[in-house]
C-alpha cells in the first residue's frame, strides 16, 4: 500500500539531512566562506565610502547629518549592501540544494557546476531582490523622513511636546502590529515556498514557477513542514547563540588592553561567529530539498 500523500517522514528527512551534511560539510563550508567574505567585502566598502564622505567635510553638523545630500547616499548605499546580500545568500541557498540533490541521485558535482545548473533561477530572482529593495529603501526613506521631522518639532514651542509624544506611541504601536502581521505573513509564505529553491534546482525552472510549484507540493503536509522550520530555526537560533560566551569574554579582555589590545581579540571574536555561521549556512537548503525529493516519492502526482 502506497503512503499517505498527507504525510512526511519525519524521521527520515532529518536522518537524511544529517547524514548529506556529514558526507559534504566540506562542499558547503567554501559556499559559507564566499558568501562571508561577500559580506566582509561589501562591510568594508561601506566603511571606507562612509570614512571618506564625512572626512570630506559634506557631514559636519547636525544640519549636514539630517540634510537631503546624506540621506540619500545612506539610503542609496543601504539598497545596494540590501541586493548584494540577498543575491549572496540566495546564490548560496541554490548551490547548496543543487548539492545535495545531486548527492541524493547519486552524483557528485563540484560549486561551478552548481552555480553554472542554478544560473537562470538565480538570474530570476533579481527583479525579485530589485522589488524587496525598493521596499527596504522606501521603508527606510519614510522613516528617516519622520525621525527629521520629530527631530525639527523637538526645537519648536514646548506646547507640541505631548502631541509628539502621542505621535512616537502611535508609530510603534502601528510598528509593533505590522512586525507581528509581517511574521505571521512570513511563516505562512516560508511553509508553502519551502521547496522552492529545490523546485528550481531540479526542474531547471525560474522563481514564478518554483513557487506555484512549491505551493502544490507543500498543501498537504503544512503542519510537518512549519513543525520543521520552528525546531531547525531553534536548534539554529541556539547554535548560534553559543560563539555569545567566548566572544564577550574575548572583548571584554580586549578592552582591559586598550585599544591597540582590543583588535586581535576583535578579529579572533568576529572569526567565531562567522565559523558558526559557515557552519549552519547550508542546513535549511539541505532539509529542504530533501523533502522536496520525499514529497515527490511519496506523491508520484506531484512529479513532472
Amino acid at each position: 500500500m502506497p503512503p499517505s500523500p498527507a504525510s512526511l517522514d519525519f524521521g527520515k528527512v532529518f536522518t537524511l539531512s544529517f547524514a548529506i551534511y556529514k558526507e559534504k560539510i566540506k562542499s558547503f563550508i567554501p559556499v559559507g566562506i564566499i558568501v562571508m567574505a561577500v559580506t566582509f567585502v561589501i562591510t568594508a566598502i561601506t566603511a571606507v565610502v562612509s570614512i571618506f564622505w564625512i572626512s570630506t567635510g559634506a557631514v559636519n553638523d547636525l544640519d549636514a547629518l539630517l540634510g537631503a545630500g546624506f540621506l540619500w547616499f545612506v539610503i542609496v548605499l543601504t539598497g545596494v549592501i540590501s541586493l548584494v546580500s540577498l543575491t549572496a545568500s540566495w546564490w548560496a541557498g541554490l548551490v547548496c540544494c543543487a548539492l545535495t540533490d545531486a548527492h541524493l541521485l547519486g552524483e557528485e558535482i563540484t560549486i561551478r557546476q552548481a552555480t553554472k545548473n542554478t544560473a537562470k533561477s538565480l538570474v530570476s530572482l533579481l527583479p525579485v531582490g530589485a522589488g524587496v529593495v525598493l521596499v527596504i529603501m522606501g521603508v527606510f526613506a519614510l522613516f528617516s523622513a519622520w525621525m527629521i521631522s520629530i527631530i525639527v518639532s523637538m526645537d519648536g514651542p514646548p506646547d507640541v511636546i505631548p502631541l509628539i509624544i502621542v505621535q512616537m506611541a502611535g508609530f510603534f504601536l502601528g510598528f509593533f502590529l505590522l512586525v507581528v502581521l509581517a511574521m505571521i505573513a512570513s511563516y505562512f509564505l516560508n511553509v508553502k515556498w519551502f521547496v522552492a529553491f529545490p523546485v528550481m534546482v531540479s526542474e531547471q525552472t525560474t522563481i514564478i514557477k518554483g513557487w506555484k510549484r512549491s505551493w502544490a507540493i507543500t498543501k498537504t503536509a503544512g503542519g510537518w513542514i512549519l513543525l520543521i522550520i520552528i525546531l531547525v530555526g531553534m536548534a539554529m537560533g541556539f547554535v548560534m547563540s553559543i560563539p555569545m560566551i567566548p566572544t564577550a569574554f574575548i572583548s571584554f579582555t580586549g578592552e582591559q588592553l586598550g585599544a591597540a589590545g582590543a583588535i586581535v581579540p576583535s578579529i579572533v571574536s568576529y572569526l567565531i561567529t562567522w565559523a558558526v555561521l559557515i557552519l549552519v549556512m547550508p542546513v535549511m537548503p539541505i532539509i529542504s530539498q530533501v523533502v522536496y525529493r520525499e514529497r515527490l516519492q511519496r506523491t508520484p502526482s506531484l512529479q513532472v
